[in-house]
């Protein structure tokens, strides 16, 4: 196994945790990120920082291949990217936060986390399988 895979297969194993208890539990998720928005500030330059660099090293973890795993770690990049930098935008992850989940039905919440979970599943099978 690959550095990268086993990079992807971390991942994605903390990626199913998180839409695992999205699928069971959605209402938990709404009532707790609903309840943390309102105390948060427009900005957070720790998190924004931290996860800019997680990025970063991510990113500079992915060999230069066309391999299945490099493309599915770049995925990864991004979406890490992305939270970094709503994080440093002035009320981004507030937006980012109520957008998918806040403003969302527990159904639709639900479904969020199933295209997560489905996504973890075909990282961990690329990452088990050496593509």
């Amino acid at each position: 196994m690959s550095r990268v895979q086993i990079i992807l297969l971390l991942a994605a194993g903390i990626m199913a945790l998180e839409s695992l208890w999205g699928l069971i539990n959605p209402r938990e998720i709404k009532e707790t990120i609903g309840r943390l928005l309102p105390g948060m500030p427009p900005r957070q330059p720790g998190m924004g920082v931290f996860f800019l660099s997680l990025a970063l090293l991510l990113w500079l973890a992915v060999p230069r291949t066309a391999d299945l795993s490099s493309w599915l770690l770049l995925v990864v990049v991004l979406f890490t990217a992305t939270m970094g930098i709503a994080c440093l935008k002035k009320n981004a992850f507030r937006v980012l936060a109520e957008l998918l989940i806040v403003n969302r039905s527990p159904s639709a919440i639900r479904l969020i986390y199933a295209a997560e979970m489905a996504l973890a599943a075909f990282m961990i099978w690329a990452a088990l399988n050496g593509c």
